[in-house]
């Protein structure tokens, strides 16, 4: 049931969908193309055309947007440079409000601190991450590549890089040692 008061408007929220992943992890359902460098440029190049279409039309600009989620597949998974492109244009072609939670889903593997910055640059403010579990053996067998260790380092080169301008996020899934049969 919606409580707020009636005169408050929902809040606007736009959602970007990178549809590419290293690899399938076999828990996922939305994994659809694995990473492939030439595919995910024409798709950055024909996403920035889209939010320029959608911009024109006025729809998400009698307002200040205050949510921006990338989703998928594995935001991360872009360069620095497609990152950087993509946040550009949506903070170009639409009011950002200063309150505006924008967050990158993807995994901590492969996301190095070049994409970290260019993020953060951009405007980012939350990093959601699917840790998935912190039990190594557990991890590897849903497909995530860093052990508990390196997992844990790199979040916290992250937070003591840019803890003071971004939100870091643990998505986890309950698991046990004996299957890989998951609740989530």
């Amino acid at each position: 049931r919606d409580t707020r008061p009636y005169h408050e408007e929902p809040p606007l929220v736009i959602y970007v969908h990178i549809p590419f992943c290293i690899s399938r992890c076999s828990f996922c359902g939305f994994y659809r193309n694995r990473t492939d460098d030439a595919a995910m440029e024409e798709y950055v190049k024909r996403l920035l055309v889209e939010i320029d279409r959608v911009a024109d039309e006025g729809v998400f600009t009698k307002k200040a947007v205050d949510v921006v989620y990338f989703g998928g597949g594995t935001p991360t998974a872009l360069t620095a440079d497609q990152l950087r492109r993509v946040i550009g244009r949506l903070r170009e072609r639409f009011t950002i409000s200063p309150a505006c939670e924008f967050t990158i889903e993807g995994r901590l593997y492969a996301f190095d601190d070049e994409r970290v910055k260019a993020c953060v640059e951009s405007g980012a403010n939350r990093f959601s991450f699917g840790v998935q579990s912190f039990e190594t053996d557990l991890r590897r067998s849903l497909g995530r590549r860093l052990s508990r260790e390196e997992t844990l380092t790199r979040l916290k080169e992250i937070k003591d890089a840019w803890g003071e301008r971004v939100c870091l996020v643990a998505d986890l899934i309950y698991g046990d040692r004996k299957s890989t049969r998951l609740n989530s």
